[in-house]
């Protein structure tokens, strides 16, 4: 959560986070004051900035990448992705143990999405027989 409140120097609006203890907030013309989550003189002549700006600005970014997608270069983008898998792939060991994690998890959803496909592609191919057709 947030905080805006007036520099008591020259009166620009400030915002400053109030869940992250004590901090000093240093205003553009010079001005530093500590804020005190505690202290209660620093809620008078402030306001609280409840909105989630980081939220807002992941789906901008997202609706950005979308918007500016280009179906030309995806041939492209999919050789090179697939070409950093291999070169991970080879260097295994040499890998960081996150990297190593994020690796074989990887390749787990891979083979497992995989045997779902097959499994449901030999599902439709399978058609029950009828009661009275002859098994030989």
């Amino acid at each position: 959560m947030h905080l805006v409140k007036p520099c008591p120097k020259c009166g620009r609006r400030l915002r400053f986070p109030i869940d992250r203890g004590i901090i000093r907030v240093t205003c553009p013309c010079g001005h530093s004051f500590t804020a005190d989550p505690d202290d209660t003189g620093i809620y008078r002549n402030a306001s609280f900035d409840l909105s989630r700006p980081h939220v807002n600005s992941r789906i901008r970014q997202l609706i950005g990448r979308l918007r500016s997608l280009d179906v030309t270069t995806l041939p492209r983008r999919l050789i090179t992705g697939f070409l950093e898998f291999t070169y991970r792939i080879r260097n295994f060991p040499l890998l960081p143990f996150s990297e190593r994690m994020r690796l074989i998890v990887t390749i787990l959803l891979a083979a497992s999405l995989l045997a779902a496909m097959i499994v449901a592609l030999f599902a439709l191919k399978t058609r029950p027989s009828t009661p009275d057709a002859m098994v030989i």
